[in-house]
């Protein structure tokens, strides 16, 4: 059963009693009347007596005037920034800027146009920052007499705009209409046309080169030995150095750049000093030479010795080999005029002696007669370095002769050499590098020669068949750069010699040249490109201590560095150094023609990103009129030295149908650089 329950308030209860709302309501009116009296009475101490309506209508209308003005003509919209500005009506209705402010009664307004910039973030600041040629700030300000200003703002932006951007000239020449971003000019004597977004003058390249860097990290620890010999071969990517040490050493080149040559292995001694070393090109055999006339056929596979050839007299030393293509027969020469005729065992590379005679057995002088098996002796006379004519049946023979400083020899009997004819030179020839054919077929070399004062220390040599004599083509003194005696030469690449050669007067012994225009033609002209004698080390060399590299593009060598006690290798990195070209002196690019659509278009602003060097310019010139012939047309040039600028369009450039512009750009007057145009654009409404 339910039953009422009465709920009395008690003095704990909250709530208000009827009197107690009475009350309540009774002192708010007192308070709201005070609070509208204080209110009406601020706002009309701030506005006066007027009309509080009328003073924000005639701001606001301002406001949207100038939004109208706007929207009509950004260009005469933007034209009027910086100044007070009045409103009114021109004949034709339409709103314009007109004196410094308009008055309505008691009432002044003033319309004030301002920039505006904005932060990396896009943001509006107001100081700092970049220009924004699009968006303005416009503030109406009405005042009166006894109120305070009246102040409103916002900012309008060119929404409407329309823009035209030329970023890439990579179409190649377009139609005579402008259609697409890669079809932009009609004709052009500029490069860059082939790259996105890089306008440039035409280009003319430089013809490359070779460089060269001294690798010094690529010092081996273990390499102990007075570098005598020096052997590349890129087939087997190794490098072989003989020396004073009674065992040769090879590295490994594979990754020659990025590691080092390492440890060097060894073949286990050979009981000899070697001085001469060749390859055999069919068989795995390399032949080391050394003191007494002994040559070691060493395996390339195992790197261990198989063979040693003595002869039966005790020599001084050998110090050239040659090696015939099948890898059957050898010659070898040295002091005392020896010149061995060797022939190879294929299977376990023996040597066994042809025909061991001395020079003057070659040379076939009256009254010289060989005592086989034991060469004679041939005073003063050194065979220094070799090339063998295979296919001519010739060997060729650079030696310490004056008399015959340069021989050809006949070896198509091998075991009955003849000496044909010789070169006579005042100073000695220590190495000899064949070259090629010159224009008339012969025999070209290139050889290096013992220092003397008057003479060329690097020559270029023909053997003329014709009159069966040596010419020489041209040649290098080194006289300049001391008292110099050349100890190896190699052809490398591109027209040029690597030569080593020493001082035997004055520390730093070593010095380096790279020899240039080294070449088959008819009248070279060599002369010193690269030199340097600071790096590679401080003691005398003997004969071939390094050896080039095709395949690794440099020079391998073994140094005796600073003293005859401390020894290292070394990787002379051979690079292609890109020639310096040239640019036009002036250039121009012609742009397809645009349509705007219609001739009521208003142009507004170019916009321009590039490079001027100083010196250079880019001129760009727009013409614009009512027929796509350009008849009467209207121009106005753009240009600054500014890497990107934005420049307003004269007000008789808008109302025309039809555009197009050129380019033109000068260079800097010194053929090594160019301006360069990235993009420019137009906005039009």
């Amino acid at each position: 059963m339910f039953k009422n329950k009465i709920f009395r308030r008690s003095s704990r209860q909250v709530g208000f009693s009827l009197v107690e709302l009475i009350v309540a309501i009774g002192v708010f009116s007192v308070l709201a009347g005070g609070v509208t009296y204080v209110v009406t009475n601020s706002y009309n101490n701030f506005y006066g007596v007027g009309d509080k309506q009328k003073i924000s209508e005639f701001a606001q209308e301002g406001l949207e005037i100038a939004r109208k003005i706007k929207d009509d003509s950004w260009t005469y919209f933007k034209a009027n920034v910086g100044s007070n500005k009045g409103v009114t009506k021109n004949a034709s209705g339409s709103w314009e800027f007109s004196g410094s402010s308009n008055v309505s009664g008691d009432l002044t307004r003033v319309i004030y146009i301002a920039n505006v910039s904005r932060d990396s973030q896009s943001n509006i600041v107001e100081s700092g920052g970049t220009d924004d040629s699009m968006t303005k700030k416009v503030t109406v300000t009405v005042s009166g007499t006894g109120i305070s200003d009246y102040v409103i703002s916002t900012y309008l932006t060119n929404w409407g705009d329309k823009a035209w951007t030329q970023t890439d000239w990579s179409g190649g020449v377009g139609a005579q209409y402008w259609s697409s971003s890669t079809q932009a000019y009609t004709s052009s004597t500029m490069d860059g046309i082939s790259t996105a977004g890089a306008l440039k003058l035409q280009y003319t390249p430089g013809a490359d080169t070779w460089g060269w860097s001294d690798i010094t990290d690529f010092a081996s620890s273990s390499q102990n030995t007075g570098a005598y010999a020096s052997i590349v071969d890129d087939a087997s990517d190794h490098w072989y150095l003989m020396g004073s040490a009674t065992s040769p050493q090879r590295y490994t080149i594979t990754n020659i750049r990025s590691t080092g040559f390492g440890s060097p292995v060894t073949s286990g001694s050979t009981g000899l000093y070697a001085r001469a070393s060749a390859l055999n090109g069919h068989y795995p055999h390399l032949y080391i030479g050394g003191d007494k006339g002994v040559i070691s056929t060493v395996s390339t596979s195992t790197f261990l010795t198989l063979k040693t050839f003595t002869p039966a007299t005790n020599l001084s030393w050998l110090y050239a080999m040659a090696v015939n293509a099948a890898g059957t027969h050898m010659y070898a020469g040295g002091t005392g005029g020896i010149l061995f005729s060797l022939d190879i065992n294929t299977t376990n590379g023996g040597l066994t002696c042809t025909n061991c005679t001395l020079w003057c057995d070659t040379v076939k002088t009256p009254g010289c007669t060989p005592n086989l098996p034991t060469p004679q002796t041939f005073s003063g006379d050194v065979i220094n370095a070799m090339y063998l004519d295979e296919a001519n049946n010739i060997l060729y023979l650079a030696t310490d002769n004056t008399t015959n400083a340069l021989m050809r020899v006949d070896v198509a009997n091998q075991a009955a050499l003849v000496a044909s004819y010789a070169y006579s030179s005042s100073i000695d020839f220590t190495d000899l590098k064949y070259l090629g054919t010159n224009p008339s077929g012969y025999n070209r070399f290139i050889a290096g020669l013992d220092y003397n004062s008057a003479g060329d220390e690097f020559i270029i040599i023909d053997d003329n068949t014709l009159t069966s004599s040596f010419t020489k083509v041209a040649g290098v003194d080194f006289n300049s750069y001391g008292n110099l005696y050349v100890r190896d030469i190699a052809y490398t690449n591109n027209n040029e010699a690597f030569v080593v050669a020493v001082d035997a007067v004055a520390a730093p012994y070593i010095h380096i040249f790279t020899i240039s225009d080294v070449s088959t033609l008819a009248a070279p002209s060599p002369t010193v490109q690269w030199y340097d004698n600071t790096t590679y080390g401080y003691s005398t060399l003997y004969y071939h201590p390094m050896d080039y590299s095709n395949k690794y593009g440099g020079i391998f060598a073994g140094w005796n560095y600073a003293g005859a006690s401390t020894y290292r290798t070394t990787f002379i990195e051979q690079q292609t150094v890109a020639g310096v070209g040239t640019y036009a002196a002036t250039g121009n690019l012609v742009s397809s023609s645009f349509d705007l659509g219609s001739a009521d278009k208003d142009l507004h602003t170019l916009t321009v990103n590039q490079d001027i060097p100083s010196g250079c310019s880019i001129t760009i010139t727009f013409s614009a009129a009512n027929n796509s012939s350009f008849t009467g047309a209207t121009t106005q040039e753009f240009t600054s030295t500014s890497a990107t600028y934005t420049t307003a369009f004269n007000a008789d450039m808008s109302g025309q149908r039809w555009l197009k512009y050129q380019v033109d750009m000068a260079n800097c007057n010194s053929s090594a650089s160019t301006p360069t145009l990235y993009d420019l654009k137009l906005n039009y409404r």
